[in-house]
């Protein structure tokens, strides 16, 4: 289990990345959470954006890569918390 630092939301209408408004503590949380039905409006272009984990990226503490669907590090975040 790892500590997030921080987590991002990628706009669904401008495909740019801004802060999410939803927090987790740590990945094991992240992992077992289900992200369905959460929305936020785009700090870019205002738009409303889901927050589900296929548009999420996790920044874990110490680590400068970011963890997401669209990164290759994402199946090594999720399989070692299983």
């Amino acid at each position: 289990m790892a500590k997030i630092r921080e987590i991002d939301i990628q706009c669904v209408r401008c495909n740019r990345w801004s802060p999410s408004m939803i927090f987790f503590e740590n990945t094991d949380v992240f992992n077992r959470s289900t992200l369905l039905g959460n929305k936020q409006l785009c700090l870019l272009c205002g738009e409303e954006t889901p927050c589900n984990k296929e548009n999420v990226r996790v920044r874990i503490e110490g680590q400068d890569t970011y963890f997401g669907i669209d990164t290759d590090e994402w199946d090594s975040l999720i399989s070692t918390e299983k």
